[in-house]
């Protein structure tokens, strides 16, 4: 089965790079759920649990947007082909941005349990 690279989020985790298979059980397992996604860019999701809240899920990620988006539990992102509308690796480039990106933001917020 083909692999796909993304960045696990979980929840009071630092990201990490991971290899997930291309099959809908593969990311709902990582999710913990029925999977939902959030776009964070053109050819970037953030995939989620769509019931996270349901099921009480710790906080994970808060975005500092005028809705003020957070997000529960464990998540992953994962690059898109907007013009097939599939998941696709995020590339090198990507991986270092959102890498960055979410260490730096779980840092700060302060829901990193080291």
């Amino acid at each position: 089965m083909k692999q796909l690279t993304g960045i696990l989020l979980k929840v009071g985790k630092e990201p990490v790079i991971v290899k997930i298979e291309d099959t809908l059980s593969a990311k709902q397992a990582l999710v913990g759920g029925y999977i939902e996604c959030v776009q964070l860019s053109s050819r970037v999701d953030l995939v989620v649990d769509e019931e996270g809240r349901l099921k009480s899920k710790e906080p994970n990620i808060h975005f500092a947007d005028p809705h003020r988006l957070s997000i529960v539990g464990d998540c992953f992102i994962i690059g898109v082909n907007p013009k097939i509308g599939k998941f696709v690796s995020l590339t090198e480039i990507e991986q270092e941005v959102y890498m960055f990106r979410y260490a730096l933001k779980k840092r700060l917020e302060g829901i990193i349990n080291v």
